[in-house]
């Protein structure tokens, strides 16, 4: 049963590192989550906007090439980057709720140098 755009649009964004970065144990970039739920939107509050961090947790510089998503109504914003071991890496996943309603599953991908 259908129940109400304003009751139950629920988004999970699920997070798989490329290149099989998650499968190793080794992995440097360690993210603090790799699942977000944006909860209940409203059709009408527009766009929403969550962030994710990484860690670089290894010995050697990452490069960040390419962040993409599974539907164009997810988009990720960043900015192609080098991270340095120690260093945060933020990129923010936008999701744009206009005619979509029901509930969402998106899965994002990073590209990077491991």
């Amino acid at each position: 049963m259908m129940l109400p755009l304003k009751r139950y649009i629920l988004i999970l964004l699920s997070f798989v590192l490329s290149l099989s970065a998650m499968a190793q144990q080794g992995s440097a970039l360690r993210f603090a989550t790799t699942t977000l739920d944006f909860g209940h939107i409203n059709e009408v509050d527009g766009a929403q906007r969550r962030s994710f961090e990484a860690q670089n947790v290894g010995s050697d510089v990452v490069a960040v090439l390419d962040i993409v998503s599974t539907c164009d109504c997810t988009v990720a914003q960043y900015t192609r980057c080098d991270v340095a071991p120690g260093e945060l890496f933020t990129f923010d996943v936008v999701y744009d709720p206009t005619n979509r309603p029901g509930r969402f599953e998106r899965t994002i991908f990073l590209y990077t140098s491991e």
